[in-house]
């Protein structure tokens, strides 16, 4: 059965479409079957996977308007995929309101300063009649200080939303590889590796 995860934002640069890129080249590297929709009007999730080459392990199709999207969602959901990642626009609520409500699990990347966490709250409740389940996903965490863990323990107690126990580091490898493919299964990606293992395990849970 073919599963479904949305990875949202209100605006951009909250690391959206390099989460979506470094999730599903992490599970595929697992051996899943994995697509992914980019609803992004640049197209920057398309043009990293065609940039990387079939190596990156998994095929990436544009769907710029809620049309196209709920097409794409509706011919794929009985594929022969076990994932289908879809990376949403910043600043479309009608997409983002349209991924949320199709997906298994909507995934909100964000960094950690007070700007972008109240915008994840405004998000969070504009999807309160979704049902969707959410995950909030710290990206771009600077570990040597303890503004990220002490985030992470805060937003635990949020009702609405999970918050991953992966936090996804600023780091140089993750920065450089933006539009190649990402070594995933090296060192410098391992936080990556366990948000895919993590978003796993919570969806097999979900079945």
């Amino acid at each position: 059965m073919t599963q479904v995860i949305s990875v949202l934002g209100t605006k951009g640069g909250t690391s959206k479409t390099t989460t979506t890129i470094m999730l599903a080249t992490a599970l595929a590297s697992k051996g899943k079957r994995v697509l992914v929709l980019d609803s992004d009007l640049q197209r920057d999730a398309l043009e990293w996977a065609e940039r990387a080459g079939k190596e990156i392990g998994f095929t990436a199709k544009a769907t710029p308007t809620t049309q196209t999207l709920n097409t794409a969602l509706a011919r794929n959901s009985s594929a022969d995929l076990d994932y289908i990642i879809v990376d949403t626009p910043p600043g479309s609520n009608s997409i983002i309101n349209a991924a949320a409500t199709s997906s298994d699990l909507a995934l909100i990347p964000t960094g950690v300063s007070d700007g972008e966490i109240r915008q994840v709250q405004k998000l969070i409740d504009s999807l309160a009649g979704s049902g969707t389940p959410i995950a909030i996903v710290l990206s771009n965490v600077d570990k040597r200080v303890k503004d990220g863990r002490i985030l992470h323990e805060s937003l635990q107690a949020h009702e609405r939303a999970a918050v991953a126990d992966a936090l996804i580091p600023m780091r140089n490898a993750i920065r450089k590889s933006y539009f190649k493919l990402p070594q995933i299964t090296t060192k410098p990606f391992a936080e990556c590796m366990e948000l895919a293992e993590e978003i796993e395990s919570a969806l097999a849970q979900m079945k």
